[in-house]
This record gives C-alpha cells, structure tokens and sequence, in this order.
C-alpha cells in the first residue's frame, strides 16, 4: 500500500504499473482520516464476515480428511508476502482493464486479511457445541433467531477480535 500511495519514491515503478491508484483513489494523502479513508478502513470487515464466518462453519463442521486441506488452502494468503499479492492483483486488474479505485483497493485487503478472520473464527470453534444449534432448531427457533440467540453471543469475542484485528491491518496499511 505504501508503494501505491508514494509512486514517486520508488524509481523502479514504471507509471504503466499501476502503482499510481492511491493518489487517485485517496484525494489528499496528507489528511490521514479523510471520510474515504475510513470509509476503505470500515467497510471490509462487513464483506470479510459475509464470508469468512460460513467458511468457518463450514470447515469446522467438517470431521472428514478434507477439513485440513480446506483450512490449509484458506491460509495460503498469510503465507505470500502481502507485496507479492499485491503485484498479483495489480497484474490481474490491469489484464481485465479494471481502473484503479476503491474497489480493487478493497479486494486486495480482504484477500490479505480473510486467512486472519478465517483464523481467528476457527480458533473459536474447534471447541464450539453445534448441539446447542440442533436443540433451538429442535424448540422450533428459525435459522435466523438460532444465530441470533444461541450462535452469535457464542463466537462475539471471536467476532470482536477478528474485526479488530482487520481494522488494526487496515489502519497500518494507511
């Protein structure tokens, strides 16, 4: 993010590389909270959740030979250095002709920070009782109200410090 946002401190970046986008995505780097920033900040940790917490469920339901190699593949992205997916990304984007903006900013940090999120949630529901789900269902409770009453108050610690963590990546990258 740094090498986007400071082009010209890095004379080996061609202008052709796309590594211009933050000058043109953020308006004035000098301000460090503008709205759009915050906005790039906050915003993630909804589409991170909207997928990682069913990736979660779903390894942690899993008790075949697949679940380690699902869990395994899900953190391949902790693994590569963050400038190596981001010049991934910035090969990709240029191919499809995606301009530079938030959007592309945006899956570039959900991708590095998913294996965290996915991490985190697992990590809490290694020990997690999904008989409590099959007992509300069984009371008749929707699947909504089970994750709602019985589910969430369960894994909100792990929510909270995933959602933290994304937050604390993402205010770094800044």
């Amino acid at each position: 993010l740094w090498v986007a946002l400071e082009p010209a401190t890095y004379p080996i970046a061609d202008e052709t590389m796309w590594l211009t986008w933050g000058t043109e995505v953020l308006p004035s780097p000098d301000v460090a909270f503008s709205p759009l920033r915050l906005r790039f900040v906050f915003h993630p940790p909804l589409y991170l959740y909207s997928l990682g917490l069913p990736f979660a469920f779903g390894v942690a339901r899993l008790k075949t030979r697949a679940r380690g190699p699902l869990l395994t593949a899900s953190l391949i992205p902790a693994a590569v250095p963050a400038l190596v997916l981001g010049i991934a990304l910035a090969v990709f984007f240029t191919t499809i002709r995606q301009p530079p903006g938030l959007l592309p900013a945006a899956i570039g940090h959900i991708l590095v920070a998913l294996p965290f999120v996915i991490l985190t949630l697992n990590a809490r529901l290694e020990t997690f009782d999904f008989t409590v789900l099959e007992a509300a269902r069984d009371l008749g409770a929707s699947p909504a109200r089970t994750f709602r009453d019985s589910t969430f108050p369960l894994i909100r610690p792990s929510v909270l410090g995933a959602a933290r963590e994304v937050v604390a990546r993402a205010m770094k990258g800044m």
